[in-house]
């Protein structure tokens, strides 16, 4: 059913696009061999239509792909670098899409992860340095100082306050 045709299209890429379509396809139907130049042209329109759609669909979902990413890899070495050309963007453009987005760097979102899985682990009953190991800092004392900045507590008193 050609009729259905463009009406499908419709509802997958809307209005202007049914247009073009519709527009290529009257003038290859109608005319044949001697609007063949004028189809093509529409065609590519059609190509950069749906071009244009895929890259705001996937820019949509770079920030949430990205996000997704560092809380996979956040017990890992990644640095903003890996990250930006993970997916590749400039460094300077990951960060501006996650100041916006998330109102965090890639280094602090990064680390609130790995401080909500050492509040896991924490709870779980590992010790500050298994936690400070397992979530991928080098020593205690740079687990505890972002630690600290990020629940305004010592792990130690995180854990007492489990306790009660």
């Amino acid at each position: 059913a050609v009729t259905d045709e463009p009406t499908v299209i419709k509802n997958i890429y809307g209005e202007g696009f049914t247009e073009l379509f519709e527009f290529a396809y009257f003038h290859y139907t109608e005319n044949g061999q001697s609007d063949r130049l004028l189809c093509i042209s529409y065609l590519f329109k059609i190509l950069a239509f749906i071009k244009k759609i895929t890259v705001s669909d996937k820019k949509l979902n770079v920030c949430e792909d990205i996000y997704l990413f560092i809380k996979e890899n956040c017990t890992t070495g990644i640095t903003t670098r890996d990250i930006a050309e993970n997916f590749h963007i400039s460094v300077s453009l990951l960060e501006k899409k996650l100041k916006k987005q998330y109102n965090m760097s890639p280094i602090r979102l990064k680390n609130y992860f790995r401080i909500e899985k050492s509040k896991q682990l924490l709870a779980q009953g590992y010790t500050i340095d298994e936690v400070s190991a397992k979530t991928g800092f080098c020593d205690r004392y740079h687990f505890t100082k972002t630690f600290v900045s990020f629940v305004k507590s010592s792990p130690s008193r995180f854990l007492s306050s489990l306790r009660v």
